[in-house]
Parts: C-alpha cells; sequence; structure tokens
C-alpha cells in the first residue's frame, strides 16, 4: 500500500513502517508522551506529596492535624496518574475490542500515515520532537500526540539509516525516553535543545 502512494504522488518511497494501535501499544504511547511532555507536572504533584508527608511528620502522628497531612498527602499520590489513565482507558473504549492498523510511507518532503479509513500527508517541519525506546520510535507533532513507529517493521530495515533520515528531515535530534527516576539535567538540557518551540 505504501508503495502504490508513491506513485500515485510521484515520489519515491525512502522508508516504510507500520504499528498496531493495541491496548498495550496505547498505554505505552500515554505513558510516552506524559513522561517527554508532562513530567513537570508530576514533579509538582510529587513535591507537593513530599511537602504533606514531611510536614504531617513534623506536626507529629500523635496529632489530628498531622495524620490529616499524612492522609492528603497519600491521597494526592495516586491522582499523579488518574487523569493520565482515564485518557487512555476512554481511548482503549472506544477501540471496542479492535486494533487500529497503521502504515506510514516516508518520502524526501512528506510522510503518509494511512489507515483503513483515512490517508493524510505531513510535513517533516511539523514535528516538534523525536523520542526513541528500544522497541519504537516517536514523533510528536504536538505536545499531546505522537506518531508511533515499531522499529522492526521499518523497510528497507536499517534502524539507524532510517532514524538519520529522519533526524535530517526534522533538524532534531533523537532523544531518549525519560521518567522521574532517570532524570537528570543533562537530559533535561539536551531534550530542551531538541524540542521545537510550539507558537
Amino acid at each position: 500500500m505504501p508503495f502504490l502512494f508513491a506513485i500515485m504522488n510521484n515520489q519515491k518511497l525512502i522508508y516504510s513502517a507500520r504499528i498496531e494501535y493495541s491496548p498495550e501499544n496505547l498505554r505505552r504511547l500515554n505513558n510516552i508522551i506524559n513522561n517527554t511532555f508532562r513530567l513537570r507536572i508530576k514533579l509538582i504533584y510529587l513535591g507537593m506529596c513530599i511537602s504533606l508527608f514531611i510536614a504531617g511528620a513534623a506536626v507529629g502522628l500523635n496529632n489530628s492535624t498531622g495524620i490529616m497531612l499524612i492522609c492528603a498527602g497519600c491521597f494526592l499520590l495516586p491522582s499523579i496518574r488518574t487523569v493520565d489513565n482515564s485518557r487512555v482507558n476512554e481511548a482503549i473504549r472506544k477501540l471496542n475490542g479492535n486494533i487500529v492498523k497503521v502504515n506510514y510511507a516516508f518520502h524526501d518532503d512528506v510522510f503518509i500515515c494511512s489507515n483503513d479509513k483515512e490517508r493524510n500527508t505531513f510535513s517533516y517541519s511539523s514535528i516538534i520532537r523525536l523520542v526513541e525506546e528500544r522497541e519504537y520510535l516517536y514523533m510528536f507533532p504536538n505536545k499531546y500526540q505522537a506518531y508511533m513507529i515499531k522499529l522492526s517493521s521499518i523497510e528497507p530495515s536499517n534502524e539507524n539509516e532510517f532514524k538519520a533520515f529522519i533526524s535530517s528531515k526534522t533538524n532534531l535530534e533523537w532523544t531518549q525516553r525519560i521518567s522521574l527516576l532517570t532524570l537528570n539535567l543533562k537530559k533535561l538540557k539536551f531534550n530542551r535543545r531538541n524540542t521545537k518551540k510550539v507558537l
């Protein structure tokens, strides 16, 4: 199918890839989006929880105020993921047990995303961030969405050349997946340099 698109557009197909949006992959994608652009919110929530725990311990557990502060921290801690989980659970519910299969066709100046219902063409300049992990790549058009690509589906199957191609077209370097556990200043600076500002 991607090769047909190339013929229709008189453009040479350079790479093709695909992804299946199963419930597992939707949760993985949601986690990547949250850790990429919502990490600051998570840090704020975590800081509030820690502050409440410290304040409660300082007041003392033999005091009702201290107990209330500790309870408030315990209540706030799970809420870091509550909104994110509700969003992805709603997306999974809409799938109704189906798996959405998306094909990617990468040309010299544009890339095409298609499934059984629609086909859309995008410019590489629309990508604001590139993220890689062991089995998947993510191309972000904004802070709320990402095109998820399974590494093993890339054709021709040269991952490094494909990543170099996308990097040259977007003028961005690939960043690593980041979380609260792997957070450090060096990574934050690198990621900021390789994120386009959204107007």
